[in-house]
């Protein structure tokens, strides 16, 4: 596919009242694009009409309903007491492709992102919740509004609720990021869910019934769309985290998603295994609106493809999928449109009546979160673009007349090649309720109707509550073609749910329970022998019916699923739903590992879970890797199993195999925490043989908390951190010194010191486990340290050396030593300042810490208010030179501006190849934090397509003023710990139940146990300083910056 250039323009009946407007607005007429080959772009909107649209719908009149952004922003109390943002109503009255009126058809929102009309109605989501708006007197303003569904938390930075979507079923569906949310019952009040996790929802139409669908610890599931089948595809930010991955996504009924570093938001969702994976992985891209483009107008080999809108490169690409088991895959992304315009963000994209599409920028106001800029430009608007043929008059659609047309009629439509026709006959049939049954069953029962016709006829009856309706979806469960089959097993899944029929009278109930054993009949032949997608969505409802008797059906596809894991999870889920626990407990007994596998992963997970240690031990040895991984898995969620895992543990006294290995490795340093495992632990290292003594080393070094130490255990450190110990052996009882909890070992570690034969970096190791056990380190420990600081370039035994002394005990005396060399630390180093000098003793410590600190290219990223009370009682002494300092930075920042053009203005002359040897010799210490490749570290955010997403502006503002372009994930926060009340600052990189790993700004990771966490407070600096620029000549900081951008 070429790609051509152009100039966004407006047709010319309307370059008259353009050139008026623009006495008063910017320009629109320099805004270039990149396109696909054939095609061109256009303005589909009439200056003025919009500021700053996010999302936008059609109704099925073509009419265009925008949700429109104040262009301020703002936090969440702000946008609850002012209710800036509204609905704009855009209408083409001429009929040229260009809407050229506007009305207000709703105001008084917080933030609404997405809107959807159905029949006479306009649905939007806007924090905290589900609104619906009607306008019953047809002036294009909304005189009804009603809050369906609330409790969905938000902060105002557009992670949060988007939507909602019509599913072909009739249920209404939405999204809501990792925000946190307590839905009520909208009667009672009661709440009905409550959690942390990203999630999509679900509801009727009238905002009853709402369930969640499936979710993740992602971070922003923003829009999802619809396949003829049903199936849900759409887009999320941050489903990874380093490096961030924003992708397409499959959402499976009951799914668990990444994001793997968000343990404890994880932990709310009910496992069948892995964590679910993504279709395609676009990278750091910021994805926002999408759709499916069912036409494939514009070239038919886009047809059913994925259309989905970035941000941060304000690009538009059409991802293909193709059918992969019960899941998909993503053979093909190519970019299609690209605006060019600076300040640019596409938040939309839609597909027009005629097949065109519709591009929405919102410009460039947001900022909060935004990960390309924190400088809000509420002046640079945004527009609605149209993407067409070119050369190609615009054709306006014909719109047929609902009201006049006879069921029969509208049942024609059912197979028409116009989805939102289609769409629109389905809506018209489910309202008009009993009397187009017989056109349903005619098309139903009919050899001439057409695929699509059958199946838009079940998407019709699933909207209905009549048992003529129910039979025609038992018919159709047997249709010869696939994708009515998987749609009829979908409609069921809605309408006949355990929960439905038990809220019926009892002999109706007993009724209907007949009718869905005999519906569970063919839904269990389905499971054991369809094609994966549809065996996949009779399992679905199989388990929402709760049909005990499909066990063996789904037990046996199970067997047969392979690595189809959308497969393997719906069985098990369906398992888990139907919750007939000894029914379930029986099929331990099958031979078959991948049926035992997810047997146990039912089994924990069913509300009447009763699994017990005794029936996993059996399988702890299994040949079969799945399973043993499962056993290893549910073991490290039950504590309560130590003594018998321990036990076991034991009986493998002879020599281990590969199996048995493997499951000490996997479990036992999780356990170390319990007598019974350390018990275990004493018996390696009290073992003759030395390969068991360094396994029991390896073992307690991955404990992930301290451990208690044993004094049979010395023996086996003694030997192993001697200085004539192999260096693996030394390396290994320096990782497991960490890890205990002891001074016995203070001697053995010192006598490392000072030892001729060990290498400055296993001395410095020796020093950090001396740190663990007592924080006032030896004389030796201290010099070695103080020696790093003063002679050493390499920051890795910098950063350690620095960490180390931040968490020791130090007097008088040592910060002076520390004084002596504080002149050598660069601007990431400097960030240990108030660490390592909570108090200044002496004048001259404070005239050495002060002349080290004004000279720091890393002064402005220090703390004011604290540099003050720091040298406050030596005013006389430094106070003019602090002043003085401080102003001087002040100033700069007044100038960041003039600074970052006079940089761009000369990269032309910038020389990748330059930059790129000094990322890779630490020139800037960049690589300490940042990865490219496989090279640099893990601290901020990964940068092997940098250049994919941001420009040199975007570069230069992140380095010169790091706290101004905060990435999201990437924030700061003070840990406040109790009972001692000490703080620690940091990135937190990953939570669970037990813990948070926090990296403080030496790169060093701490692991807080949750019990002692008093508070978790976040701050709005950058842990990134600012001064690495001043590391750097302009030149070089320019050729940094051309390597980056050539990162793609």
């Amino acid at each position: 596919m070429s790609i051509r250039f152009g100039i966004l323009v407006y047709p010319m009946p309307y370059i008259r009242s353009l050139c008026a407007f623009l006495l008063f607005s910017s320009s629109v007429f320099g805004e270039e694009f990149e396109v696909a080959d054939g095609l061109t772009a256009t303005s589909a909107v009439l200056p003025g009409l919009v500021q700053h649209p996010v999302m936008a719908c059609l109704d099925d009149q073509g009419r265009l309903f925008v949700a429109e952004a104040s262009g301020e922003n703002l936090k969440k109390d702000e946008l609850l007491a002012q209710t800036p943002a509204l609905i704009r109503l855009l209408e083409d009255t001429d009929k040229d492709g260009v809407f050229d009126k506007q009305t207000v058809f709703a105001e008084g929102l917080t933030f609404p992102q997405g809107a959807l009309w159905i029949y006479d109605s306009l649905y939007v989501m806007s924090p905290p919740g589900l609104w619906r708006f009607t306008d019953t007197d047809g002036d294009g303003k909304a005189d009804e509004r009603e809050e369906l569904v609330t409790g969905f938390d938000f902060t105002g930075n557009a992670a949060d609720v988007h939507g909602p979507f019509l599913h072909p079923n009739g249920r209404l569906f939405w999204c809501h990021g990792r925000k946190g949310f307590a839905v009520p019952d909208s009667d009672t009040g009661q709440i009905l869910y409550e959690g942390k996790g990203a999630r999509i929802w679900s509801s009727s139409l009238s905002g009853g019934d709402v369930e969640p669908f499936a979710g993740g610890g992602m971070d922003n599931p923003v829009e999802i769309d619809f396949t003829d089948e049903g199936e849900i595809l759409g887009t999320v930010n941050l489903f990874y985290g380093r490096p961030r991955g924003d992708v397409l996504n499959f959402w499976a009924y009951g799914g668990a998603y990444p994001r793997h570093d968000q343990g404890q938001v994880v932990a709310e969702f009910t496992r069948t295994g892995d964590l679910l994976p993504p279709v395609h992985n676009f990278g750091h891209v910021a994805v926002s609106g999408m759709c499916r483009y069912r036409s494939g107008r514009l070239n038919r080999s886009w047809q059913d493809g994925w259309l989905v809108s970035h941000f941060n490169t304000s690009q538009i690409t059409l991802t293909k999928t193709e059918r992969k088991g019960a899941g998909f895959t993503a053979p093909d992304t190519q970019t299609i449109f690209q605006l060019l315009k600076p300040d640019a963000h596409l938040t939309d994209v839609l597909e027009d009546h005629n097949g065109d599409l519709l591009a929405i920028d919102t410009g460039g106001w947001f900022r909060i979160g935004c990960p390309t800029s924190q400088i809000a430009k509420p002046d640079v608007a945004g527009g609605i673009y149209r993407i067409s043929q070119d050369g190609e008059s615009y054709l306006p659609p014909s719109y047929p007349n609902w009201n006049r047309i006879t069921s029969e009629r509208v049942s024609q439509f059912l197979s028409s090649k116009k989805d939102w026709i289609a769409e629109r006959a389905i809506t018209e049939l489910a309202v008009r309720g009993d009397p187009a049954i017989p056109e349903l069953r005619r098309i139903i029962n009919s050899q001439d109707s057409s695929p699509t016709a059958r199946r838009n006829a079940i998407w019709t009856m699933a909207r209905m509550k009549f048992s003529e309706a129910t039979d025609l979806l038992y018919e159709s469960l047997t249709d010869p073609d696939p994708g009515v089959r998987q749609a009829a097993c979908n409609a069921i899944s809605v309408t006949r749910t355990w929960q439905s029929i038990a809220a019926n009278e009892p002999a109706e109930r007993d009724i209907e329970l007949e009718r869905n054993r005999t519906i569970s009949g063919a839904l269990a032949l389905i499971v054991r022998g369809d094609e994966p997608q549809v065996a996949r969505e009779a399992a679905v409802a199989l388990g929402r019916m709760g049909e005990a008797r499909a066990i063996g059906a789904i037990a046996g596809r199970l067997g047969r699923a392979g690595d189809d894991r959308f497969l393997q999870h719906s069985l098990i889920y369906a398992l888990i739903e139907i919750d007939d626990y000894q029914g379930t407990h029986n099929l331990l007994t099958s031979e078959n590992p991948a049926v035992v596998s997810g047997v146990l992963w039912a089994l924990e997970e069913m509300p009447s879970s009763k699994l017990q240690v005794l029936d996993v031990l059996p399988f702890l040895e299994s040949r079969d890797d799945k399973l043993r991984e499962t056993v290893y898995t549910l073991a490290l969620r039950h504590h309560e199993w130590d003594a018998a895992l321990a036990n076991q543990f034991f009986r493998w006294r002879e020599n281990w195999s590969d199996g048995q290995k493997s499951a000490m490795e996997s479990i036992v340093p999780a356990f170390l925490d319990h007598p019974p495992m350390r018990d275990f632990l004493t018996s390696l290292f009290t073992s003759p043989d030395t390969e068991r003594q360094e396994f029991g080393l390896s073992l307690l070094s991955e404990s992930p908390s301290k451990v208690p130490f044993s004094k049979e255990w010395k023996p086996v450190f003694v030997a192993s951190l001697a200085p004539d110990a192999s260096p693996d052996t030394l390396s290994l009882a320096l990782d497991a010194a960490l890890r205990v909890e002891t001074q016995d070992l203070t001697p053995h570690l010192e006598s490392l010191l000072t030892s001729p034969d060990l290498s400055r970096i296993q001395r410095v190791q020796a020093t950090r486990a001396l740190a663990t056990q007592d924080s006032a380190i030896s004389a030796p420990a201290f010099d070695l340290l103080v020696e790093i600081l003063r002679d050493e370039t390499d920051p890795i035994p910098r950063r350690e050396a620095i960490s180390i002394l931040s968490g020791s005990k130090l007097n008088s005396a040592r910060r002076e030593r520390i004084a002596e060399v504080i002149h050598t630390f660069g601007p990431l180093e400097m960030a240990s300042l108030f660490d390592l000098f909570p108090v200044l003793h002496t004048p001259e410590q404070a005239k050495a810490v002060a002349d080290a600190v004004v000279a720091s290219p890393a002064f402005a990223n220090l703390s004011v208010s604290r540099l003050r009370k720091l040298f406050e009682p030596y005013q006389e002494l430094v106070g003019t030179q602090i002043e003085n300092k401080i102003k001087e930075v002040e100033e700069q920042q007044a100038q960041r501006e003039e600074r970052i053009e006079s940089l761009i203005a000369g990269m032309e002359e910038a020389d990748a190849e330059n930059g790129k040897k000094l990322f890779a010799s630490g020139k800037g210490t960049c690589m300490v934090c940042h990865a490219i490749g496989d090279i640099g570290g893990k601290v901020g955010p990964n940068l092997t397509t940098i250049g994919r997403i941001r420009n040199s502006r975007d570069l230069f503002e992140s380095i010169l003023f790091p706290s101004e372009s905060i990435a999201r994930d990437f924030n700061t926060f003070e840990v406040t710990l109790e009972p001692s009340g000490e703080k620690q600052i940091g990135i937190i990189a990953s939570r669970s139940d037990r813990e948070i790993e926090l990296i403080d700004p030496a790169s060093q990771s701490h692991f807080l146990p949750a019990d002692d966490i008093q508070s978790i407070k976040p701050l709005s600096m950058s842990l990134m300083p600012m001064g690495l620029d001043q590391t750097m000549t302009q030149d070089e900081l320019r050729d940094l910056v051309s390597y980056l951008l050539s990162l793609k």
